[in-house]
């Protein structure tokens, strides 16, 4: 059975220190530096496509969501990086069944298939159907665009509040690289987290409104709710993975080790009898 966030409250406080030897501290540095670098990835898709566009066809044209720039000179840009967002979400803590990561992993299959499941061709007629919007139907493929958003979404507000559950039973969080930048205490951390996951939320359900029961005229209401979305969920996860000392800092890593017990001293040789 999956632990909720009580349950895992109950039995342990996850501590996230690095097991004991290099190869836990590697380990450690690992997951820590790819939950950092999915957060940045869905902090910069916004800012990427806006200026990637501007810089390949000289339009500073705003889309009416982040998914239309699949229609536009900038498709690798947001296909490698959703891809690459996906693969990551499914990677991380794989084996680690617990809920919060079944939660992760299908965020990661919905946000793969949102790059490749493209929302409606724009109406003026400027980017040609896709091979499988021909073979599918447009509507159709739109449709599965929309419920894999949605979920990848949702899950994520989730997430983020398991986040918030678990900063809020920890004691401490390594120091900055500097002493000077120390961490805020746990309930800081904790709200941090629960802010980051009810933005998402709160996105989540403007962009169902705007879709399906208000009928905008104009067309930025999911430009608005994917940019806060993806902004909030990518701010909490590069805080999560936001260690420096752990990852950067070999002095602070040793530190967070066990001492390790002290040794008896070595037994000395007896002395050798004096000579008569």
């Amino acid at each position: 059975m999956f632990s909720t966030p009580s349950a895992i409250n109950r039995e342990r406080q996850e501590s996230e220190r690095p097991p004991a030897g290099e190869g836990g501290r590697t380990i450690l540095r690992s997951y820590l530096l790819m939950r950092a670098v999915v957060g940045l990835l869905g902090v910069l898709l916004t800012p990427l496509l806006f200026l990637g566009e501007y810089w390949i066809d000289a339009s500073l044209a705003t889309r009416g969501s982040l998914s239309a720039y699949y229609h536009t000179g900038m498709r690798d840009i947001f296909v490698g990086i959703l891809v690459t967002v996906g693969i990551s979400l499914v990677a991380y803590k794989f084996f680690d069944w617990r809920l919060e990561n079944l939660f992760t992993g299908i965020a990661g299959v919905a946000v793969i298939v949102v790059a490749l499941f493209p929302t409606t061709l724009p109406n003026d007629g400027s980017a040609p159907i896709t091979p499988l919007q021909d073979r599918l139907g447009e509507g159709e493929v739109a449709a599965v665009h929309y419920i894999a958003a949605f979920t990848f979404l949702g899950l994520l507000a989730i997430v983020s509040w398991f986040f918030g559950a678990r900063e809020g039973e920890r004691k401490g969080r390594p120091q900055m690289l500097s002493e000077s930048l120390p961490h805020p205490g746990p309930d800081k951390r904790k709200w941090f987290h629960y802010w980051c996951a009810l933005a998402v939320t709160g996105a989540v359900v403007y962009l169902f409104v705007t879709r399906f029961i208000v009928d905008f005229s104009e067309d930025y209401d999911l430009l608005v709710g994917e940019i806060v979305a993806l902004t909030a969920f990518g701010l909490s996860w590069i805080y999560k993975g936001l260690e420096l000392d752990l990852l950067f800092g070999p002095r602070a890593m040793a530190q967070a080790q066990p001492s390790p017990a002290p040794q008896p001293p070595a037994p000395q040789p007896p002395s050798p009898a004096p000579s008569p």
